[in-house]
């Protein structure tokens, strides 16, 4: 990849995930154990309990073993990270120039009306504080957090380089760009959004993506008439706005087309970014699919991989689960060894 040249983002991999959930109506000493960290916040004295990354087979335990537990704050997370495995150096270069150049300049969430402040700002800690500038006279640096709402709006939608989880510092390889959405009380009532159980049933493609949506490109919405319509001198005049739309385009990104931004116009219509939006968009639809899957597993593993025993429902993390995933590929290593029989026998060999 040359220096200064922009990934591509069929090169990156696009995951979503729930970054934490908190709930009430559990007692600390009452959950099972999840492969999520339970944390029992010391000011709400036990009645509300928050699980990191917990994965399906936890919000599944907990929403069936406590039906009326209630979500009371949710965190989704999408991350971004090289696919191919890359030096220290080039994957940080990589996640600087994607957060930079595709995010920092494209990244314009649609709020319902009331749950979000409209604040945007760039975030960036420093030894005695920090640090809070507007986004639309500049690009945010690749250590600034990007910032589309406050902490106690009903949605926030917050970017930044993840290079610490737990307190502790993440090999670089495992360093990646992150977008999230918090989802507040007021944004979980307008998304229906009540019981722990309604996060497995929920839409997370169709709700969330309106909070991830990238555009990279503007035009007015009335030039193309005016040119056909007009005069010479007007598609002269209209030609030398849109190249100065461009430039202001590369040098700051969507930043400067919104409020406050020096090209801030009401006749402004955005292009979507196509690609960009399907690959969230898929990594959301992925993550819908895990949550709405039920895990199937096997009894007794069967001698035989060719004849597995039936499946059923299974919550005990001592049996051998058979997920969604396993069987598939059970599946495809059926049809190959029938492809194999295949060929064997057009060359004549007998396989019986």
């Amino acid at each position: 990849m040359a220096p200064d040249a922009l990934p591509k983002l069929s090169a990156l991999i696009f995951n979503a995930k729930i970054d934490y959930l908190s709930f009430t109506g559990v007692r600390r000493e009452q959950m099972p154990p999840t492969t999520g960290r339970v944390k029992a916040p010391p000011r709400y004295h036990g009645a509300r309990l928050t699980i990191h990354d917990p994965t399906p087979g936890d919000i599944e335990r907990i929403s069936s073993a406590w039906p009326d537990s209630r979500v009371v704050e949710l965190e989704v997370a999408v991350d971004v990270r090289p696919k191919s495995r890359l030096d220290d150096e080039e994957h940080t270069r990589v996640l600087k120039l994607f957060k930079e150049e595709y995010v920092a300049k494209g990244l314009k969430p649609r709020f319902p009306a009331g749950l979000n402040s409209g604040f945007r700002g760039a975030y960036r800690p420093t030894k005695y504080g920090y640090t809070l500038h507007p986004f639309n006279r500049r690009v945010p640096h690749a250590s600034e957090q990007l910032l589309h709402g406050h902490r106690n709006d009903g949605l926030q939608v917050k970017v930044y380089l993840k290079g610490i989880d737990n307190k502790r510092h993440l090999p670089v390889q495992q360093h990646r760009a992150r977008m999230e959405i918090r989802i507040g009380p007021a944004g979980l009532d307008a998304h229906k959004l009540v019981r722990v159980s309604d996060l497995s049933g929920f839409n997370y493609r169709k709700a969330l993506m309106p909070y991830f949506e990238h555009v990279h490109g503007s035009r007015r919405s009335a030039r193309r008439s005016l040119a056909k319509n007009g005069t010479p001198m007007l598609s002269v005049l209209l030609a030398c706005e849109h190249d100065i739309d461009r430039k202001y385009w590369e040098s700051v990104g969507v930043g400067a087309f919104l409020a406050g931004g020096r090209r801030e116009r009401n006749d402004l219509l955005f292009l979507r970014h196509t690609e960009m939006n399907n690959r969230i968009g898929q990594a959301l639809h992925r993550l819908q699919r895990a949550l709405a899957d039920k895990k199937l597993v096997c009894g007794d593993r069967p001698s035989n991989r060719k004849s597995p025993a039936l499946a059923r429902t299974y919550d005990d993390q001592a049996g051998s689960a058979m997920t969604y995933h396993s069987l598939l590929s059970w599946v495809m290593d059926l049809g190959r060894d029938y492809i194999s029989t295949l060929e064997l026998s057009h060359q004549g060999v007998n396989t019986r």
